[in-house]
């Protein structure tokens, strides 16, 4: 069995997409393709549909990705199991995270994290606050990054850091003499704010 095969697939999946998969794993887009090909030959049949611009997993896309993610899950542990005995950390991390945390927060501190444990592999996906939950919760990542908290129990969160919301205005608007302005003030005021599905709107 072509361990690196099945993980290839999974990243198709996971990231949505060949070409994602290919940047991920620094590789052309045609090699993925031949890679599922040859998985799909050896498995007797289609393992994705396309409609539109999404993939779909087939019935038998179904069955091999979730057999492909335990035995990638198992394949981890062993070799944690073995820089274990080396006396080395090891393993992978999988990062969802928002995009202005993703894109504009996180570099540093995954740097750090990674000058301490170099054997980590951490992988960082950019999405939106209500898929990253979704995520979490059906162990498609490990750990999530939002703005906001959910209101329901699980996945369970924990806080990372305050972060301050400021308000923006022009020169000459009425609230840019003041040095603080209280909620009820903003009543009526016309705005440019986040999409209605971003919890922090």
């Amino acid at each position: 069995m072509d361990i690196d095969s099945l993980k290839l697939f999974c990243d198709v999946i996971q990231l949505k997409g060949f070409t994602q998969a290919a940047a991920a794993n620094s590789i052309t887009q045609s090699a993925v393709s031949q890679r599922l090909k040859a998985l799909e030959k050896k498995f007797g049949g289609p393992l994705i549909e396309r409609h539109g611009n999404e993939l779909f997993l087939t019935r038998t896309g179904e069955a091999v990705y979730k057999g492909s993610r335990r035995i990638l899950a198992e394949m981890r542990e062993v070799e944690e199991q073995l820089h274990r005995i080396d006396g080395k950390v090891s393993g992978s991390v999988r990062l969802a995270a928002i995009y202005s945390v993703g894109l504009y927060e996180l570099d540093p501190s995954v740097k750090r994290f990674l000058k301490s444990y170099p054997e980590i592999d951490v992988q960082i996906e950019y999405s939106r606050e209500n898929k990253i939950y979704q995520d979490v919760a059906n162990s498609s990542v490990d750990l999530g990054i939002v703005a906001y908290p959910s209101n329901k129990p699980q996945p369970r969160w924990v806080p990372f850091r305050d972060d301050e919301l400021v308000l923006i205005c022009a020169p000459d608007h009425p609230f840019a003499q003041r040095d603080s302005i209280a909620l009820k003030a903003l009543a009526g005021q016309p705005f440019v704010t986040f999409q209605r599905d971003i919890p922090t709107r």
